[in-house]
């Protein structure tokens, strides 16, 4: 009687101790579905970090590349080189609005580049954008032209400015002022010389020097102006140009809490085997 009690009591265990191990390798087996989860949640997180780092790099070094083209053609010895015999020219001629243009297609073109880059980085962090990067051009120049070396009773009317084809003053007595190619024009009776000692070369010459500071300061403000716009720009553009400071990995909770129960039940089940 008590050998076939025994006998009973060990095939139930065996019985116990079976579906206690197929319990055991289920749980084992979901802990590692559930841990492989967490690790490749974990890699794609940091897969995705190293993405937008390796973007921010490539997106900052485009658009800082684009900021120094910029400002390496806005710097005025270049910028004088490049167009202040033209614009004289444009004011001698009065083809100023179409010189100006020209220009601010120049300048659109490296709005653009900057731009573009900006783009980019507000469209992949997802950030704000910044606004778009104005820069503006100086009011139209005012030309100071000396007064010719000899006004005549007939010229006080109409008076040819001695290198323009262009460009004509209508004057009232000795002191004149007339729009053309949207410039502006001053008859400037201080600036004139000894009537005596001028010539036409030497007059035409004055009329050259006074159209070319023009040009200068023309440049030279924009210069300045633009240098300015830039900057400020850039210090709003870098902001975004920056990775998101509120990333969070994907939402793993409820799998680190079923993780943790099941790791529970474990251990009390090795312990009851172990019993």
């Amino acid at each position: 009687m008590v050998a076939a009690q025994r006998e009973k009591t060990t095939v139930r265990l065996d019985r116990v101790d079976a579906i206690a191990t197929q319990v055991k390798a289920a749980l084992q087996s979901k802990i590692q579905v559930i841990n492989s989860e967490l690790e490749s949640a974990k890699e794609k997180h940091q897969a995705k970090l190293e993405l937008q780092q390796k973007a921010q790099k490539l997106i900052k070094q485009g658009f800082q590349a684009a900021v120094s083209d910029f400002e390496s053609w806005l710097y005025l010895p270049k910028l004088l080189e490049r167009y202040q015999s033209k614009l004289a020219t444009a004011l001698q001629q009065g083809e100023f609005s179409s010189w100006q243009a020209q220009f601010q297609q120049d300048i659109d073109g490296y709005q653009q580049a900057i731009q573009e880059w900006v783009d980019k980085a507000c469209e992949f962090f997802e950030h704000q954008s910044p606004g778009k990067l104005i820069i503006s051009v100086p009011d139209t120049p005012q030309v100071i032209i000396p007064e010719p070396p000899e006004f005549s009773q007939e010229s006080k009317k109409v008076i040819p400015i001695g290198l323009s084809t262009g460009i004509r003053l209508v004057l009232k007595g000795k002191v004149g002022a007339a729009m053309a190619g949207g410039a502006s024009y001053i008859l400037s009776k201080g600036a004139k010389k000894d009537k005596s000692n001028s010539s036409a070369d030497s007059y035409d010459h004055q009329v050259a020097q006074a159209l070319s500071d023009a040009a200068q300061d023309y440049l030279s403000c924009f210069s300045t102006d633009a240098f300015s716009m830039v900057r400020k720009y850039q210090a709003k553009a870098e902001k975004v140009i920056s990775l998101p400071t509120n990333q969070q990995p994907q939402d793993t909770s409820s799998q680190v809490y079923q993780l943790q129960l099941l790791n529970s039940v474990l251990e009390r089940l090795n312990a009851e085997l172990i019993i």
